[in-house]
């Protein structure tokens, strides 16, 4: 008896826990692939956030990609059809392969450099304020003999 509650249970867990419907999947699967593709008509948004509501190339391009899934392609054959036909300035962002690696290393190494140049920068000031401050003007014989430095003098005197 405790068996068949235990296998009732599990049955029971697996449909309050069941995948989406496939057509949940596919919108949020054509979502994803619009999000990925940038509209060509000059608004510089992805196709899915196009601002033109009549847009003559995020319009076409959805229904396109909304086909394409309901055919059973997959989010990188999309892609791939997409890049094809329009090359690679329809991806949102460039493949992380070749050159475009570049665009992806590059502003670490140029943070990493900025700061090196800043730090040498700093320490060539700091070098130079100590040489500046080593560097200080010669007393002359007009200073050893005024009344203020004999009184100094005396002072010090006492206090010893």
């Amino acid at each position: 008896m405790k068996g068949k509650m235990i296998a009732a249970a599990l049955l029971l867990s697996l449909f309050v826990v069941a995948p989406p419907p496939l057509a949940n999947a596919a919108e949020m699967s054509t979502s994803e692939i619009e999000s990925e593709l940038i509209c060509l008509c000059g608004c510089g948004q992805t196709i899915k956030s196009c601002p033109h509501e009549n847009c003559g190339f995020a319009v076409p391009a959805r229904s396109r990609i909304a086909s394409l899934v309901k055919s059973g392609k997959t989010k990188e054959e999309i892609v791939e059809i997409f890049i094809k036909q329009y090359g690679e300035e329809v991806l949102a962002a460039p493949k992380k392969e070749g050159f475009n690696l570049l665009g992806y290393i590059m502003p670490f190494v140029a943070f990493i450099l900025a700061g090196g140049l800043i730090m040498v920068i700093i320490r060539s000031w700091a070098a130079k304020g100590v040489r500046d401050e080593e560097e200080t003007l010669p007393m002359t014989r007009d200073d050893f003999g005024s009344d203020i430095d004999r009184k100094i003098e005396k002072e010090l005197e006492e206090m010893d």
